[in-house]
């Protein structure tokens, strides 16, 4: 899992790789949770309302992990 946002005390654009999530054949559901999970972990911590963009591998993943995860996130 990667993240790319803007690094305030760099004055750039920065990615940082969070880690890998394995999956297999998994429901876009299970992913989006676990989508989700990670970027709420106390280490990241990441501010969900900031999020701007989802990325990933094939489009019909997209179709179902991208409304679960906007769903999920107007919950915060």
């Amino acid at each position: 899992m990667l993240v790319r946002f803007g690094n305030e005390q760099k004055g750039e654009i920065s990615t940082m790789f969070l880690k890998s999530l394995m999956f297999g054949h998994a429901k876009g559901k299970t992913v989006s949770n676990a989508l989700i999970e990670t970027l709420c972990e106390k280490d990241y911590e990441l501010p969900l309302k900031q999020l701007a963009a989802l990325g990933c591998d094939g489009p019909n993943v997209n179709k179902t992990i991208y409304p679960h995860v906007y769903e999920c996130l107007t919950l915060y």
